[in-house]
């Protein structure tokens, strides 16, 4: 099966991930090897888009700790996860990456506004990461330029055989023709 951008209705909330997205773009639901790990476990479907939402990533998105706020630190949720994160624009699937040279399972969701990885070999601290996705870490991170694009013409030389038999002869004539063209 390839991947089609459909949240995947057949799965319920409190199973493992265990869709394999390879290379090829194409998905198989067979991948067991994490199967036990309870952060694989998906939620609940998302209300707006469809999409489960894998545990590692709804724990992250819900952390509480110390933050400023008033003039002060209080405890509460370290994110506002529709701020940060934005909805899930897919399901959660495992992929392999490299990492230091070695080919290492990595689950990946991707939100709105980040992808947000879960590696099982990192420290606790460090299972889940968080990318920046979209236009607006490009123009954060770039500025509001936009590469200008520039064409260039030149000339094509095309040339057109004419047949007109003269008295006495069956040769064609040649017509010479310019074309200009854009050079992507």
């Amino acid at each position: 099966m390839l991947y089609n951008r459909q949240p995947d209705t057949s799965i319920e909330q409190g199973e493992p991930v265990t869709r394999f997205l390879n290379t090829n773009g194409n998905v198989t639901n067979d991948y067991e090897q994490f199967a036990s790990d309870p952060n694989t476990f998906l939620g609940a479907a998302d209300p707006q888009t469809g999409y489960r939402v894998a545990q590692a990533f709804l724990n992250f998105q819900g952390q509480q700790g110390f933050v400023f706020e008033n003039n002060q630190y209080v405890f509460g949720p370290v994110f506002d996860p529709l701020f940060v994160f934005g909805l899930p624009v897919t399901d959660a699937y495992w992929v392999n990456v490299e990492v230091a040279g070695e080919a290492v399972p990595v689950l990946f969701q991707i939100f709105e506004r980040r992808v947000l990885t879960y590696n099982p070999a990192n420290d606790a601290s460090f299972r889940v990461e968080m990318g920046n996705v979209g236009q607006h870490y490009y123009q954060w991170r770039y500025g509001d330029q936009q590469p200008t694009p520039t064409a260039t013409v030149q000339a094509d030389t095309t040339a057109t055989a004419t047949v007109e038999p003269t008295a006495g002869t069956a040769e064609p004539t040649a017509t010479t023709t310019t074309a200009p063209y854009p050079n992507p």
